[in-house]
């Protein structure tokens, strides 16, 4: 997994890349590149999963997933159906899609939250504005809420899908 964000922390430009491949983890920000250990490493390969899982694919072609109806609930306005997705050694994820468009719409889980000494809290990803590239729909907003409070909110410009992705992209930055 690579993800490289670029924008205002508050009035101060920021530019960070994740990279995650296998056990180990990197950020590199500004002229620094350091290593993800400990509980962050932990945290950081559960949001990769998060969105893995949120890509639907692996529930559709891995066999180690468990899938149970949940009950939906208005989100953005709209009724959802629901489906709570588990796997062992991970926390279970509820997955709501938009009864009328059948897209994703919100995600819920609990995460350990470094900014409250790694507690575990509760997480909901909100998913919207959806734009279709090589016929594909990809959410271009994202909005993650982390114990009741806005962490991030984000508008995607460049989303990019490639079935065999150059393995350096995964070397650390």
């Amino acid at each position: 997994y690579r993800f490289v964000l670029v924008g205002m922390l508050g009035d101060t430009p920021l530019a960070l890349t994740v990279v995650v491949n296998g056990e180990k983890a990197w950020e590199a920000m500004g002229d620094g590149v350091r290593e993800i250990t400990g509980p962050k490493l932990e945290y950081v390969r559960g949001e990769v999963y998060q969105l893995w899982v949120a890509s639907l694919t692996p529930l559709v072609t891995d066999k180690g997933f468990t899938l149970a109806v949940a009950k939906g609930k208005d989100v953005g306005g709209k009724p959802t159906a629901a489906v709570k997705v588990t796997r062992d050694k991970h926390a279970a994820i509820t997955l709501y899609f938009d009864k009328e468009t059948g897209l994703l719409a919100k995600a819920e889980t609990t995460v350990k939250d470094e900014f409250q000494k790694w507690k575990e809290v509760p997480e909901e990803v909100y998913y919207a504005d959806y734009k279709e590239s090589n016929g594909v729909k990809h959410f271009t907003k994202l909005k993650v809420v982390r114990d009741g409070n806005t962490l991030i909110e984000s508008t995607l410009s460049d989303t990019k899908v490639v079935e065999k992705p150059d393995a350096k992209l995964f070397d650390k930055p």
